[in-house]
């Protein structure tokens, strides 16, 4: 590793050998890390890792026969979501709003074409709070299962997002497998009765 000296870097404290553990590590994972430098100008460090849990295999078994209702207004997700579930033969339904979900599922009922899973995404028409629809949807559709798809911290909205109705949760960015077994989990869980929203009833209980 060669150094060199910057006017007013408070001495040259290190020696180098952090990099050196970082590029065993990536590369023990399978990945490889790229270094270009130039002095005067900085230096630039891209690390690739193969995501190894999209080797998982995919539980399709719980999804079939099964609708899903997804509520996204993002392109690149609506697009990711068209993707992954249209390769996997899945009969689902992609709206933008919490109206067009309501109109969804008012008609699906009317035809006897009851949904069995909606999935509410992070960007909804109108800016509209996710967990503001989940809690409307619990209310107007107390037996439909709601999962959760977002980038927020899942500890930090738990509590107010299981008060919501949401049922399961799947952070952003989605992947095929990933998602595919996460929708599968929630649909295994809703037929046996295991909703994480559910609480206790406390009736003529002493507290």
């Amino acid at each position: 590793a060669a150094r060199t000296a910057r006017s007013g870097a408070p001495g040259h404290a290190g020696s180098g050998v952090g990099m050196s553990i970082v590029k065993k590590l990536v590369e023990a994972l399978g990945g490889e890390i790229r270094i270009a430098s130039e002095q005067d100008v900085g230096t630039r460090v891209d690390i690739s890792i193969p995501l190894s849990y999209e080797h998982l295999e995919m539980d399709l078994a719980p999804l079939k026969g099964k609708r899903l209702l997804i509520i996204e207004n993002d392109e690149e997700t609506r697009a990711a979501y068209q993707l992954y579930l249209g390769e996997c033969n899945l009969d689902y339904s992609l709206v933008r709003s919490a109206a067009e979900a309501l109109s969804e599922l008012t008609s699906a009922e009317f035809e006897n074409k009851k949904y069995d899973l909606a999935v509410i995404g992070e960007k909804i028409q109108n800016s509209q709070n996710p967990l503001d629809i989940a809690e409307y949807l619990q209310k107007s559709q107390p037996q439909l299962p709601l999962m959760l798809v977002s980038s927020a911290d899942w500890e930090k909205i738990e509590y107010q997002a299981q008060r919501s109705g949401i049922f399961s949760f799947v952070p952003l960015p989605i992947f095929r497998k990933s998602l595919i077994n996460a929708l599968a989990d929630a649909l295994k869980g809703a037929s046996d009765g295991q909703s994480s929203s559910d609480s206790p009833d406390l009736t003529g209980k002493c507290i």
